[in-house]
């Protein structure tokens, strides 16, 4: 039996990315002010995505190695939040 909730943390988050990018697109043109905080919460939702689709890849390949799994996701996670490293 496949798990679905890797799957479902996908959708989430490809969810999360459209629905901002769609707000960013409607009210940006608002004023200026708008623009600036709608495209930092664009971009927050494109690193949101990008985590979001690495998650069923290092879950599935790593199913069996727990440990190695939960060192992938959490370097996984780490990097967006800090995009320096």
């Amino acid at each position: 039996m496949i798990q679905i909730v890797p799957l479902f943390i996908h959708m989430v988050c490809a969810i999360i990315c459209m629905g901002s990018s769609a707000v960013f697109h409607l009210f940006s043109a608002h004023s200026e002010i708008a623009h600036k905080t709608l495209a930092r919460l664009d971009y927050a939702g494109i690193s949101i995505m990008i985590a979001g689709s690495n998650t069923p890849p290092i879950y599935y390949s790593f199913y069996c190695e727990e440990m190695h799994r939960k060192v992938k996701h959490f370097t996984n996670y780490f990097r967006m939040e800090n995009p320096i490293s």
